[in-house]
């Protein structure tokens, strides 16, 4: 249809008058003309036959035309019953509404990014069905053959096949059987750590205990406890994997005892003892946790009247190294002073914190 309305506007002379009354603007019909030569020129760079006597089908002479002018457009269906699209280059895209192509391998003169159910989308149109053959024909050097050993996130399993891909984008592809195991599991660390696939055993436990061996690894170099990096948690998280092909077989597996032994048994001593989980608090009725910091900092939160007769001397962790960060909390549990001097806090600041938290909770013990 749009060929035909250019072929109007040309038996026209893209005069604007005239086109406008067939309901063509003639200067956007001149101007797809200089670029349907560019593109017969980019074509006869390619090698291919652009003689009209060449081709008896004029469709198929202008598709590989396009083909040749916008090869970095290509997209493949990801099957025939979406508009849903992969890319050349990594990229996805989706087929407008609109087009009338029903072929699984096809170029888009037009792409467009958009804000789709949230999404940023890439939206495809004028879009043009190729055939497989011409590819061969005028990229012959661009394809590749091998066999893959890939996650598969449509089925969120990892997957040996052997792969025919033209440039980067897999044009078909049939199941070689098990994947290696190592491989596999490499692979399902990696979309773990990558945050698109979820351990449920890999909760704020097992945080905290990192947070704690990294605390100890840091102050303590004596204990010679190994610090659990990013580089660690992708090998822990390997290790849970191995053995598994597919998400549905590693999203319930254990955890915390995996990530216990990244250190040897002798060295939980020292996470216990240089690295405590809790303190005990006098006025307190439940030991106070500690909270451990990437940074390497520790805090201890409690209701300021439980640090009423604590020596500052004794909030002490990481051997004696390192003063806990005091949060004194109101009777409403929100900070109302931080401090890394307890013994100082009550002879300073104390002062103004009890004047102002005094008046507004009168019924609290206020010394």
């Amino acid at each position: 249809m749009q060929l035909q309305a250019w072929h109007l506007a040309r038996a026209a002379k893209f005069n604007p008058s005239a086109c406008g009354a067939l309901g063509i603007h003639g200067g956007s019909a001149r101007q797809a003309g200089d670029t349907a030569r560019q593109l017969l020129q980019l074509a006869q760079r390619q090698g291919l036959d652009t003689r009209e006597a060449a081709l008896p089908d004029e469709a198929e002479r202008i598709a590989k035309c396009l083909l040749a002018g916008f090869s970095d457009h290509l997209a493949k269906r990801n099957d025939t019953g979406t508009r849903r699209c992969r890319m050349v280059h990594g990229r996805s895209g989706e087929l407008r509404r609109e087009s009338v192509v029903d072929a699984r391998l096809f170029v888009a003169a037009e792409i467009e990014e958009r804000e789709v159910r949230g999404d940023v989308t890439v939206l495809l149109g004028m879009a043009t069905a190729v055939e497989f053959a011409w590819l061969e024909e005028l990229f012959p050097d661009d394809f590749s053959d091998g066999n893959q050993t890939t996650y598969d996130p449509s089925l969120r399993r990892v997957v040996a096949r052997s792969e025919r891909r033209f440039r980067d984008l897999v044009l078909s592809s049939t199941d070689q059987g098990e994947p290696d195991p190592d491989r596999a599991a490499e692979l399902l660390a990696a979309e773990v750590v990558a945050g698109r696939l979820n351990l449920k055993g890999w909760d704020a436990v097992v945080e905290n205990w990192i947070l704690r061996v990294n605390f100890v690894a840091r102050h303590c170099p004596d204990a010679e406890v190994p610090e659990i990096d990013e580089e660690a948690r992708q090998l822990l998280v390997e290790q849970i994997c191995h053995g598994a092909l597919s998400y549905k077989e590693i999203k319930d597996r254990p955890v915390l005892a995996t990530v216990k032994e990244w250190i040897s048994p002798e060295q939980h001593y020292y996470i216990d003892t240089y690295a405590p989980a809790e303190m005990e608090l006098p006025r307190r009725r439940n030991p106070a946790r500690i909270r451990y910091e990437a940074d390497g900092r520790a805090f201890i939160a409690s209701k300021l009247q439980d640090f009423y007769d604590v020596p500052g001397s004794s909030l002490i962790v990481g051997n004696g190294k390192v003063h806990l960060l005091v949060e004194l909390l109101a009777p409403n549990q929100r900070p109302a002073h931080l401090t890394d001097d307890l013994d100082g806090f009550w002879g300073g600041a104390y002062q103004h914190v009890r004047k102002d938290l005094a008046g507004r909770y009168p019924r609290h013990e206020w010394r």
